[in-house]
């Protein structure tokens, strides 16, 4: 009881604090988080990195994996959407570290009406990033990593595609402290051209926010406890902090 107690203590003590949505311009679904570790640590991931979701929160964490993982999660949210997600990541011996995935997000049985608001029918709509990344170990105390995306939207007739890339770095230097920055859709955006579908149709460029993290972390190596917290910010939001706090039971 004493241990599922504290457990739910530090539960409540991780914090995700936003001022604003993350939502509301393109590539929204790649800012929302992966993992229910990650999720559970209030979302400050860019300094611990040590798991299969490193390829999301900081591709400089990826040579630290001590075996291969694959990874699979989908999620039901409101409105009828689907948020899907597989990858394989493996750490590369001596030095190295690599994953492979695919993030999904839809809806479908979208209502299609004409301009009368007479319904004629249902529409689907999906968005998909196919990523890579690699990363590597430069000395003790220095990591680096990238990711490379792939994406892909489809709504109705009409697809958009486009091709961004992540930037990390993870830091350690001193024991159980780690410093972590990443830099995140840089040159990912659609691009739409609706010219051979529609009369009147136009060619539309849509950028995603370039969004930057720094944060750190630190082990309480005798209480097995763990201390994370970064700031994020992306070019059309506040700054958002994320902390969290993260107890390891041993027997």
């Amino acid at each position: 009881m004493k241990k599922i107690l504290i457990s739910i203590i530090l539960l409540f003590l991780n914090i995700e604090i936003c001022y604003s949505v993350e939502g509301g311009y393109a590539g929204s679904f790649l800012r929302m988080g992966l993992g229910a570790r990650p999720k559970s640590l209030g979302g400050a991931f860019v300094a611990v990195a040590d798991d299969p979701y490193a390829a999301y929160y900081n591709p400089a964490g990826l040579p630290f994996l001590d075996k291969g993982f694959i990874t699979f999660s989908a999620m039901f949210l409101s409105l009828e959407r689907k948020f899907n997600y597989v990858s394989f990541s493996q750490g590369i011996k001596p030095s190295g570290g690599f994953s492979i995935g695919w993030m999904n997000v839809g809806v479908g049985n979208i209502d299609m009406r004409d301009y009368e608001g007479e319904k004629v029918g249902n529409i689907t709509c999906s968005e998909n990033a196919f990523y890579f990344s690699f990363a590597q170990i430069l000395n003790k105390y220095f990591s680096v990593g990238i990711t490379c995306k792939i994406l892909h939207h489809k709504l109705h007739r009409i697809t958009a595609r486009g091709f961004g890339f992540d930037f990390g770095i993870l830091a350690k230097p001193m024991k159980n402290v780690n410093i972590g920055f990443l830099v995140k859709d840089l040159n990912a955006g659609y691009s739409w051209n609706s010219e051979k579908i529609y009369e009147r149709g136009t060619v539309t460029d849509d950028k995603f926010p370039i969004e930057t993290k720094i944060g750190a972390s630190y082990l309480i190596e005798k209480l097995n406890l763990l201390f994370a917290f970064d700031f994020g910010k992306n070019e059309r939001s506040n700054t958002i902090f994320h902390m969290g706090i993260e107890k390891i039971w041993r027997d």
